[in-house]
């Protein structure tokens, strides 16, 4: 089981670069991505990784509210 989700984290972390480039670093895609590998590391009782990658998962969220609505402040 620890081999799969392994490999798992693996595949998710080498997309996210392939991603970036299609979709553009702040792009709602790489996002779910982070979400996706976040849960993995909390469901695996890894907290730290959990929580450093789910406040990725929050700077890109926020970025995509502002590019969205460039008028509206950027309130962290």
């Amino acid at each position: 089981m620890f081999y799969f989700v392994q490999e798992a984290l693996k595949l998710l972390s080498s997309s996210v670069r392939d991603k970036c480039e299609v979709f553009g670093d702040y792009s709602e895609n790489v996002s779910d991505t982070y979400k996706l590998t976040a849960s993995i590391h909390l469901a695996q009782g890894n907290i730290q990784k959990a929580l450093k990658t789910y406040k990725k998962v929050n700077t890109y969220t926020l970025s995509l509210i502002h590019i969205s609505e460039p008028t509206r402040p950027l309130y962290i």
